[in-house]
């Protein structure tokens, strides 16, 4: 499997039409907290990687990783914790006999320590505008990204916040 995809629907059909069924996201703060409450609405599974407490890493790689993508999702690009996990699922995926450039999508802003890096590599970057803050960040990349992976009509997320927006104006 080996996708050169780079908009967010080419991913997620090149990914359903490719067997994958289970969706990782490591992130920390923002970068997780709005994909989480996306995924709950609108009941759909994402498994959220926000910790390093070893019994719940351990879980998150009892999966089937042929099957599996992770996003990685980090605005400085310098995430600690998100680095950690990041390295973890790419020895994962190197240990099962998979390329990790063909299970593993990141996020984060343009020219940030981890887009230098992951690109290099030759995996799939999609960057968000670095003007809006982490915590004010589930409309952008940081959200819809796993959102649209996932299954979730990421058109009714925005057609909503347009109407919310509306709303609150008049």
């Amino acid at each position: 499997m080996s996708h050169t995809k780079t908009g967010i629907f080419e991913l997620k059909s090149y990914f359903n039409e490719n067997g994958v069924t289970r969706f990782v996201l490591c992130g920390m703060g923002g970068s997780s907290l709005g994909p989480e409450v996306i995924a709950q609405t609108f009941s759909k599974s994402l498994f959220v990687l926000d910790s390093t407490d070893p019994d719940y890493v351990a879980h998150a790689l009892k999966f089937d990783l042929a099957k599996s993508v992770v996003v990685v999702s980090s605005k400085s690009g310098s995430t600690i914790e998100t680095a950690s996990q990041r390295a973890l699922f790419e020895g994962a995926f190197k240990d099962a006999g998979l390329n990790p450039v063909d299970h593993m999508v990141f996020v984060t802003d343009p020219g940030s320590p981890l887009d230098k890096q992951v690109r290099e590599g030759g995996f799939t970057v999609v960057n968000a505008d670095p003007n809006v803050g982490g915590r004010f960040s589930v409309l952008s990349p940081f959200g819809l990204v796993p959102a649209a992976l996932i299954g979730v009509d990421v058109s009714v997320l925005l057609d909503n916040a347009s109407d919310t927006k509306k709303a609150f104006f008049t």
